[in-house]
């Protein structure tokens, strides 16, 4: 009331020495409402809030409290306005210990901080994210007075109990002095969630300007939380940094840290795009940041400055279109995979590659050097050095496609320690060419020749690629290079020429065998149009890809490094792009194929197993028909044209059709179509499985020819088309239900299991191939639950001496032949549709319900030796029935055995028994009625 919509400002005087109430509302509904509450001029007096007191400011307004603030426990502000703590506010003195928790909870609207805040914990956050209204925030403004102090705690989410969906929250500090000084080990913890809270809340620390000073560990995520920390101005000296989930953007200001917390921090990116990053050396000179890390280039190139004596590892791998800026007589080392394109300045110091840096940025040595180590390469656009040394290790090839000395650029060349005084070690730097390219120019054909290669480098390197593109034309379009060497390694293999139909085979010394070796996260591209035969074994360092939409003929021996099989890193080769046809023998090998992203515009990536005598794929061996590594994967194809996959991984899946190692929001399509030879799946074959997730993506498998031995097939979505060959199981998982389509139109279908194998998911009888043989052998048998409904215009054909035990309703409308065995129609089953069913001699039709249990417009027949067991009370009706070739009379006959309870006309022993009764009731018409007229 103390405002009005004419006067839309008020000040009251807080003109008593003390005062203490547990709700203080500013609600008048005014837009711009702004009310000061104030003390007397010359004296300073206290509003006392009590415990789970409340502050609540109405949207569009703002309370202003210029009197000091005693909070006697957790304080919260509500409401969408805007509260201005202009005064002192600080926990009652009794209550304030090492660890005391009086908190200021901003649950709602925002908190403008002007004075000192002592002994309280600030916690900015939305309790529930499902509530309307902006994200609550506290701020600290730049006034000479504002800082938090104290036993005192920083946390940009809601870490409530009852906070189990935390929305967003934001600290931002404009200025002033944050020294959170409470007695635990962490004193900030932007995104920190209660324990149990589900994922979805992230807190903000918006560093302006002014001091963030943390004793112990600031931390970014906590929980379910998610923390982003960004910094455009002032100075955060922190000991600890714990970079656990969400992001850290610098764009200017000064970061001083002591030391990094790396357990998580691969799930923390850092974008850099100005500002400067200072190790502290209080407990370590030596620092890792395992992080990946995004130069943006946002408010300039991001700065590392580094004292002698001081170093700071980057681990994590490197991109962006920004660079940086080395200062200091300290070192800055890359140690992760690289592939920023901004400039790279080093004004003095060391800055050291011990991993990569390809992107093709310019590099600007003024003082200090350059090292790339034996693991290091680097691919640059401009080299200039000014007044610094560049130390290449033994082996090292680094290119660039221009280089400077002192200001003077030299021309293209191959340069080393010999020739170039501002070069020492025993590498080389290649200017204005790519080593590993083929030129063939000495005519032999050899790889062993240095003059086929340019520069005269022959790619035997790991940090090399061979670029065969040149040894075809638009006149020569098919080509042989010769591997003459028994092993070579390098990281790329490429075949690009732009020629269409072009055909290079790679290939072996003639009686020999040569081994191509290639490194960790290694490329075989292969340009569209275009086909790269590699006749000779494949031995792959680590996780390797197929990119390019060309196809790769792997013709030999293709497996793990040997070393790396028992205890090392899971080995895969992603097909992202093209074919991948397999010829020989693969071993301890994992197959990924499918599109790294659904919105890549190219044909969809497939695997094929050839039809040769050794192709194979064993050993330690996965297979998904999706990129494992995708976010919004792409589909993917496996073919299985021959040869024998018998994945033997120690996981509890061998194949899943879908499957990504991350949960993915897009559901991704995974093929495996099985064409002819043998798959063996020793465990389960999976339909999807997404990320931690169980089910998800859709799994397609394809089965026109050929033996799939399986175990156990599981999961959801997907489906199962059978047009041929023969598909063994022994089990089906719960859970795949009618989220999974058996499509069932050729081919044969055995239980390899001890006992029974069920199908709970739905069927459709397609006869596109003719129509299914289910051929349980003696003692087992294979069951239509009655989650398993069958329809379509198909039919079946039952063999085996086991049982087919139907508990579904079956609508199809095609043929069963029962040839050997037993068919089942339970209690719960029925064939409405059929129209024909013949028992052959030896078999047995048994029918175990009464009314509906068959169409009546069925035409049943039996062999001389066929029997019938009607194993229920009352009457089935049917169309027709014909015994060993004669139609019995129909029209309302009733057939039945000397067992049967019913009234029958006719009792035939030798083709029925038990105690039912079939009625002939002849061909069925549609019902309705028939209108005469005249």
């Amino acid at each position: 009331g103390a405002v009005s919509t004419e006067s839309p400002s008020a000040t009251l005087l807080l003109d008593v020495g003390g005062l203490t109430n547990c709700l203080l509302v500013l609600d008048a509904g005014i837009a711009g409402a702004a009310v000061t509450n104030a003390s007397p001029a010359g004296v300073t007096n206290t509003l006392y809030m009590s415990a789970s007191g409340a502050v609540h400011v109405g949207a569009g307004e703002t309370l202003v409290l210029e009197n000091d603030l005693c909070m006697m426990g957790t304080l919260y502000k509500r409401g969408e306005g805007t509260l201005v703590l202009a005064g002192t506010t600080f926990a009652l003195p009794s209550l304030v210990s090492a660890n005391s928790t009086i908190t200021l909870a901003v649950e709602a609207g925002t908190v403008v901080g002007c004075g000192a805040v002592t002994n309280v914990l600030v916690m900015p956050g939305k309790p529930d994210r499902s509530v309307a209204g902006s994200d609550p925030s506290f701020i600290l403004a730049d006034t000479p007075q504002a800082e938090i102090r104290g036993t005192t705690f920083l946390s940009a989410l809601s870490w409530l109990a009852t906070s189990l969906h935390p929305g967003n929250g934001g600290f931002t500090q404009l200025g002033g002095t944050v020294e959170p000084g409470i007695s635990w080990l962490t004193r900030a913890q932007i995104g920190f969630a209660a324990a149990g809270a589900s994922l979805g809340g992230t807190g903000t620390y918006n560093l302006v300007n002014g001091m963030l000073r943390v004793t112990n560990s600031f931390v970014l995520a906590a929980n379910a939380g998610r923390g982003a920390f960004n910094q455009s101005g002032g100075v955060a000296d922190i000991d600890n940094f714990v970079p656990r989930g969400g992001e850290v953007r610098l764009t200017g200001g000064l970061l001083r840290v002591d030391r990094f917390d790396n357990a998580s921090s691969v799930y923390c990116t850092w974008f850099l795009g100005g500002g400067r990053l200072e190790t502290k050396a209080f407990t370590t000179t030596a620092v890792t940041l395992a992080s990946p890390l995004v130069f943006t280039g946002e408010g300039g190139e991001m700065g590392f400055v580094l004292e002698a004596g001081r170093s700071l590892t980057l681990s994590g791998a490197t991109s962006g279109s920004g660079g940086f800026v080395k200062t200091g007589d300290g070192t800055l080392a890359l140690a992760g995979a690289g592939a920023l394109s901004g400039l790279v300045t080093v004004s003095n110091g060391t800055l050291t590659v011990s991993g990569s840096l390809v992107g093709t940025n310019d590099l600007l040595l003024l003082e200090g050097s350059l090292t790339v180590t034996s693991t290091g390469t680097a691919k640059l656009g401009m080299l200039a050095v000014t007044n610094g040394m560049v130390t290449l290790e033994s082996g090292v090839v680094i290119t660039a496609e221009r280089f400077s000395l002192a200001g003077a650029e030299w021309p293209a060349g191959v340069y080393s320690a010999t020739n170039c005084a501002a070069l020492t070690g025993d590498g080389m730097l290649i200017v204005g060419a790519e080593p590993g390219e083929w030129t063939g120019a000495a005519g032999d054909g050899l790889w062993s020749t240095a003059a086929n290669w340019v520069a005269g480098i022959l790619p035997n390197s790991l940090y090399l690629a061979a670029d065969l593109s040149a040894a075809v034309s638009n006149e020569a379009t098919v080509a042989t290079v010769i591997l003459d060497l028994a092993a070579v390694t390098n990281r790329q293999l490429v075949l690009a020429s732009g020629v269409a139909g072009a055909i290079v085979t790679n290939a072996s010394p003639q009686n020999a065998t040569s081994t191509l070796y290639l490194d960790d996260n290694g490329v075989l591209e292969v340009a569209a149009g275009e086909t790269l035969v590699l006749d000779h074994d494949l031995c792959i360092m680590g996780s390797v890809h197929k990119r390019g939409e060309g196809t790769l003929i792997l013709r030999r021996s293709t497996y793990a490094l040997p070393s790396l099989v028992t205890s090392g890193p899971i080995i895969y080769l992603y097909v992202d792009g093209g074919k991948v046809i397999n010829e020989g023998a693969m071993n301890n090998v994992l197959i990924s194929v499918g599109k790294p992203s659904c919105h890549d515009d190219i044909e969809t990536p497939e695997f094929i197993v050839a039809d040769t005598p050794g192709a194979s794929l064993s050993g330690k061996c996965f297979i998904t028909a999706l990129n494992a590594l995708a976010s919004e994967p792409g589909p993917g194809v496996f073919t299985q044209n021959g040869g024998t996959v018998a994945p033997g991984i120690n996981w509890g899946v061998r194949i899943a059709l879908g499957h990504t190692a991350a949960y993915t929001e897009i559901e991704g399509t995974g093929t495996y179509n099985l064409v002819n030879g043998t798959l063996a799946v020793t465990n389960e074959l999976r339909f999807g499985r997404n990320g931690s997730l169980q089910n998800g993506h859709y799994g397609i498998f394809n089965q026109s020819g050929g033996v799939a031995d399986i175990q156990r097939l599981a999961g959801t979505p997907g489906e199962v088309n059978l047009s041929g060959g023969l598909l063994k199981v022994s089990e089906t998982t719960t859970d795949m239900d009618a989220r999974v389509l058996f499509r069932l139109g050729g081919g044969r279908v055995e239980p390899r299991g001890p006992t029974w194998l069920v199908l709970r998911s739905p069927v459709e009888l397609t006869g596109l191939n003719g129509d299914v043989t289910l051929a349980p052998s003696a003692g087992r048998t294979l069951q239509f639950a009655a989650a398993a409904p069958a329809a379509g215009p198909g039919g079946f054909v039952k063999e085996g001496e086991g049982q087919l035990y139907l508990s579904n309703t079956n609508a199809f409308s095609g043929s069963g032949l029962i040839l050997a065995g037993t068919c089942t129609v339970a209690e719960a089953g029925c064939l409405t549709q059929c129209t024909n069913l013949w028992v052959d001699a030896g078999a047995h039709l048994d029918i175990r319900r009464s009314g509906g249990a068959l169409n009546t417009n069925l035409v049943l027949r039996t062999a001389a030796e066929g029997r019938v067991h009607l194993n229920f009370e009352g009457e089935v009706e049917v169309g027709a029935l014909v015994i060993n070739g004669y139609a019995c009379p129909g029209r309302g006959q009733r057939y039945g055995s000397s067992a049967c309870t019913g009234e029958v006309d006719k009792v035939l022993d030798g083709t029925f028994a038990g105690t039912g009764v079939l009625k002939v009731v002849g061909p069925q018409g549609p019902q309705g009625t028939l209108f005469g007229l005249r």
